[in-house]
């Protein structure tokens, strides 16, 4: 459980719009918050990605780091931020804020904050305080559009692969790689940078995290020209997600 909250700081001098939105001018594709764990992004840069790292152990070091934050298309937050920090992050994102969440309840507020969630099917009953793990494909909905009804959620690992569930529906991706880790998380902001639709970007995040099980025994993370005989890879630009 996090601590007492941070008190206000920089981002009280942060640009912003009519509506209360941080304003700032895009330098990067990602920034990755660093939550002391090791979260790195040597992998979205073997993707091609223009990244920037930003420490992210306390809500004081978001704010420090705020120009990191503000300038990137994607934050990327992985289960070791804690909430301080990601409450931070939300405040400053001007563009799409993912989460790769801890396997512990999250609050309502945060939960809603987030653009995107990637978790896997067990941590999912956890982000709700819940014990009993999901059932079939209709119990996995239900609990992921429970936690965020008005949000967009990929749960790995649910229906033989991931499904995306958006409030208007959802959709089942079949998908070799079925954890939720880092380099699918990676592949999944990859894709989306590059363009694609969600469901296309969830199968380019198994197809990445796929190649890195192989990588890793040879040394490194994977490269854009690792591709499979049927995949067509993203492009290195695109519109933002």
């Amino acid at each position: 459980m996090s601590g007492p909250a941070d008190p206000p700081g920089p981002t009280s001098g942060v640009a912003r719009d009519e509506h209360g939105r941080p304003r700032a001018a895009t330098t990067h594709d990602v920034t990755v918050l660093d939550g002391g764990a090791g979260d790195g992004d040597a992998p979205l840069r073997a993707l091609g990605r223009s990244t920037a790292l930003a420490p992210a152990r306390a809500g004081a070091d978001v704010r420090a780091a705020a120009a990191t934050v503000l300038g990137a298309r994607v934050v990327l937050a992985g289960p070791a931020v804690p909430e301080e920090a990601l409450a931070a992050a939300a405040e400053l994102c001007t563009g799409l804020l993912v989460l790769r969440p801890a396997a512990r309840p999250l609050p309502l507020a945060l939960r809603r904050r987030v653009d995107l969630l990637v978790v896997g099917l067990v941590d999912l009953a956890a982000l709700a305080g819940e014990v009993d793990r999901p059932g079939d494909l209709e119990d996995v909905v239900a609990r992921a559009r429970a936690l965020r009804p008005d949000q967009t959620s990929v749960v790995v690992g649910a229906g033989g692969g991931a499904v995306v569930v958006t409030p208007g529906g959802h959709a089942a991706v079949p998908l070799s790689a079925t954890a939720a880790g880092e380099e699918f998380a990676d592949g999944l902001v990859d894709g989306l940078l590059g363009g694609l639709g969600l469901v296309d970007a969830v199968r380019w995040a198994g197809h990445v995290a796929t190649r890195a099980v192989g990588a890793a025994h040879r040394g490194g993370p994977p490269h854009r020209d690792e591709v499979g005989p049927t995949r067509v890879l993203p492009p290195t630009g695109g519109s933002t997600p």
